[in-house]
């Protein structure tokens, strides 16, 4: 490994995947930071000690892509679940719409 050192600063979704990049390819020392005492910013879903399932501890994370390669490399790391986001609206004068 070459002595060349990376630190990583709020490591959010985007620092969470770039620094093992640059760890597994043996030519940086990756150093993370962040005030919070995990990785990954809100996307965080720990294991429940009780029933060893995830849960979102900030919410549901809905993830958007449009490159498929973006979509395969993560792939790598999470199983996906298929979600449809609906918005439904009663307007006035229209009823119920939905889009």
């Amino acid at each position: 490994m070459q002595n060349n050192r990376l630190l990583v600063i709020g490591v959010r979704f985007a620092g969470a995947v770039i620094a093992p990049q640059f760890a597994t390819r043996g030519c940086y020392n990756v150093t993370v930071i962040d005030r919070r005492d995990h990785i990954s910013g809100n996307a965080f879903d720990p294991v429940c000690s009780e029933a060893g399932n995830r849960f979102h501890q900030y919410g549901l994370y809905i993830f958007h892509a449009d490159s498929q390669d973006n979509v395969g490399y993560l792939s790598q790391f999470t199983q996906w679940m298929d979600f449809r986001h609906r918005v439904m609206a009663y307007v006035e004068g229209v009823g119920q719409v939905s889009r």
